[in-house]
């Protein structure tokens, strides 16, 4: 008998045998317990075209955007069982084989029949838990100051890395007034200089909902003016184009901080105040209200699988625009949440003002995932296209990625 321990994001008691899961749109059993190193968006809405009972990850925080997509396609509950951070589950466990999964993670396996065993239920806390920070603080011998990489898991190409940096920059200093410079080394990774806040403080900042408003308000706004030039874009391949998409870039990347490795933590802290009022089911019913949004049952309903990888070349096809705006989205989460909390009258007003910014936050979340792939995908489409009608352009860049926006544009200009 094999057993496993994970941390249940969705809990239950179920049992059934083992799917793993091979790639989007591959074959899955029906019924099955789908088995993937990662909660990823394809994975969601695979296990929710299979019917699956329940979804086991090495991987995965509680607020990732495939578990919001299982959110938006269960709106009525009967969500699949999924347990997260399972160490080596891909390798331990094999196609076929039965296993029984109990509140509070655990998985056995080579079951005898019978109902699956007991289990004590996690709490909140710990089910709500934030990711631990990835940050990296270095002293650079050359440079003889201390920098600080906020992803040290990710690393960007030379053209990538230039379309992200004065971005960035403006966002230091749009939620500091401090300026800051970001660089890139040759392994890939961006690094801010000492200025640049810790990824604490910057969890510190948007925890605090009347000092994180008026920057929220200005992502939104940001968001808003983006959203309507992709909606008129043509984008028909031109150097114009072009530019077009490296100032949609630079305005994107100017408000990316506020909720950057910070979301969670927000979202932790309001299932902790609901936690103090009602019982755990009652805070997981909640929870789900609040982070479903009109954009996330959009992209469930029509099975629109976002990578989550978001390299800027990787893409063949756009991303399909939202049919309603972000502005819509908030009137429309807000409007449920005051409904909701009309049949819960015995939350308290902090919790609810809380709970307001929460939503706000979580909504913007989303829409800043979409967001990136809607340029991102729109900017290699053009670029593919540039490239594809200009032969002599391919002859004198063969490796674009190794070329900073500034220099290709030169060339393609000259």
């Amino acid at each position: 008998m094999t057993t496993l321990y994970g941390r249940p994001v969705f809990p239950g008691a179920v049992s059934g045998e083992i799917a793993i899961w091979h790639g989007h749109g591959s074959s899955t059993t029906l019924r099955s317990i789908l088995l993937a190193p990662y909660m990823t968006n394809e994975v969601a809405l695979d296990a929710v075209a299979a019917n699956a009972i329940a979804i086991i990850t090495e991987e995965g925080s509680f607020a990732t955007h495939g578990a919001n997509l299982l959110r938006a396609a269960f709106p009525e509950g009967n969500i699949p069982v999924w347990v997260t951070d399972v160490p080596d589950a891909c390798s331990r466990l094999t196609v076929h084989a039965r296993v029984a999964i109990t509140p509070d993670g655990r998985i056995t396996s080579d079951l005898s029949e019978g109902r699956p065993p007991a289990g004590s239920e996690i709490s909140i806390d710990e089910r709500y838990e934030p990711r631990p920070s990835l940050e990296v603080v270095k002293w650079n011998s050359v440079t003889r100051i201390t920098e600080r990489a906020y992803w040290p898991h990710r690393s960007y190409d030379v053209l990538t890395a230039s379309l992200m940096i004065p971005g960035l920059e403006k966002a230091v200093s749009g939620l500091t007034g401090i300026v800051c410079t970001v660089s890139r080394d040759e392994d890939g990774l961006l690094w801010f200089s000492p200025e640049a806040p810790s990824i604490i403080q910057l969890s510190e900042l948007a925890l605090n909902p009347e000092l994180a408003r008026p920057h929220l308000r200005t992502q939104i706004a940001q968001y808003g003016r983006l959203l309507a030039e992709l909606e008129n874009g043509r984008y028909e391949g031109t150097l114009e184009d072009l530019k077009l998409l490296g100032r949609q870039l630079d305005s994107y990347f100017s408000v990316f901080l506020l909720l950057h490795n910070t979301y969670e933590g927000i979202l932790h802290r309001a299932a902790v105040l609901l936690a103090r009022e009602m019982s755990s089911n009652e805070v997981d019913y909640v929870m789900s209200r609040i982070m479903t949004c009109a954009l996330t049952t959009w992209l469930a309903d029509k099975r629109i699988a976002l990578r989550n990888k978001k390299d800027l070349f990787e893409v063949t096809s756009i991303a399909p625009m939202p049919p309603f705006t972000l502005l819509e989205d908030l009137q429309k989460t807000a409007q449920q949440l005051r409904g909701l909390m009309e049949d819960m009258p015995a939350i308290g007003m902090g919790t609810r003002r809380f709970l307001e910014y929460a939503v706000d936050t979580f909504v913007v979340k989303e829409w800043k995932f979409v967001m990136n792939k809607l340029i991102f995908t729109r900017f290699s489409r053009v670029a593919r296209g540039l490239a594809t009608r200009r032969q002599d352009y391919l002859r004198r860049v063969e490796n674009w990625e190794t070329h900073s926006f500034g220099s290709l544009l030169k060339l393609l200009e000259s």
